[in-house]
């Protein structure tokens, strides 16, 4: 009965993932991680699934969690929270591994706590340029006031910091 659910609601999310891409230009992936709300370009992403399992890699950092093999491709699998220097993300039913669109020269996926949905910026309120890593772009909240951070994911994949995963 679970699984059932599971897999409706993965049903769900990739079809809207589809119709978004298909619809505005600028609908952004949310989700949550070391908990801060992101925004992602939803077409910097080519899917969300749930973590599968990984193959540790020795001589990484701590936010180098492993490979995942994703469909017969290799993907380096990468601890957002822990990157940014926060607690590690905690592996629950919700979390999440995101994979950054192939364009992006890197295959890698980000470990998430959850999946939010989608969001264009015509629906949210921009605050102010964010402040410290050049990939993150602006600083918006939403109707609540929760703030949402807009994470350039072309941007992460070419830094120095995540290219650098040996310790």
């Amino acid at each position: 009965m679970a699984l059932s659910g599971l897999r409706q609601f993965q049903e769900t999310l990739a079809e809207r993932l589809r119709e978004a891409t298909q619809g505005q230009a600028d609908s952004h992936l949310v989700f949550e991680s070391g908990g801060e709300r992101y925004l992602a370009r939803l077409q910097d992403t080519s899917e969300v699934l749930p973590v599968p399992p990984l193959t540790p890699v020795p001589l990484t950092k701590s936010w180098m969690m492993g490979l995942a093999n994703v469909r017969g491709r290799l993907v380096s699998v990468v601890d957002f929270s822990a990157f940014l220097g926060e607690p590690a993300t905690v592996a629950t039913p919700q979390a999440r591994l995101v994979i950054l669109a192939e364009r992006l020269g890197s295959h890698a996926g980000l470990l998430v706590e959850r999946v939010l949905g989608l969001r264009g910026l015509e629906a949210l309120h921009k605050r102010e340029a964010a402040a410290g890593a050049p990939w993150l772009d602006a600083l918006y909240a939403d109707g609540e006031g929760r703030d949402l951070r807009v994470l350039d994911l072309a941007a992460l994949a070419a830094s120095e910091p995540f290219l650098q995963a040996g310790i």
